[in-house]
């Protein structure tokens, strides 16, 4: 039980580090395509999340 917790805060904490820090997989200044990998990003977490 407290391997998920743990695992789920880490998965958080990921997420949330990924969308704050400013160097990304491809540059958000690219208009759309930028976004996508953060929007990928953001689905993989909640969907590791979900699974625990």
């Amino acid at each position: 039980m407290l391997n998920k917790v743990l695992l789920g805060i880490i998965i958080f904490v990921v997420v949330l580090v990924y969308f704050l820090w400013p160097v990304d997989v491809i540059p958000d200044f690219i208009p759309v395509v930028g976004w996508i990998d953060d929007v990928l990003v953001l689905i993989g977490g909640v969907v590791a999340w979900w699974r625990l």
